[in-house]
């Protein structure tokens, strides 16, 4: 199942999805033969996740340079392949703007 595909199953099922400390919060809980899927996408969901929330970023030019900075480094860790320190960075820029 493509990421595509498996966010349309999710937005159709009525799940949302959002980044919550170094993992993803899905409500209501998923059926069973998505749990794998899901797995499989986490850190795009994840990015999905953040990407929706600093589309509405206020306007703070520090607040927008420091997310852009952080989006940059775990992008630059997911091409390394340290999916779990990507994780932590979106995790820390869900952190920081829900602190806004």
């Amino acid at each position: 199942m493509t990421f595509a595909e498996l966010l349309t199953i999710l937005q159709a099922a009525g799940i949302s999805h959002e980044v919550y400390k170094d993992g993803l919060l899905c409500k209501p809980t998923p059926a069973g033969e998505l749990l794998e899927p899901i797995r499989a996408h986490k850190p795009s969901l994840m990015a999905y996740s953040l990407a929706t929330q600093t589309a509405n970023l206020p306007d703070d030019p520090t607040l927008r340079s420091e997310v852009h900075r952080l989006l940059d480094r775990a992008d630059e860790l997911d091409r390394a392949g340290d999916v779990q320190g990507m994780q932590r960075i979106l995790a820390d820029i869900r952190e920081m703007i829900m602190r806004r």
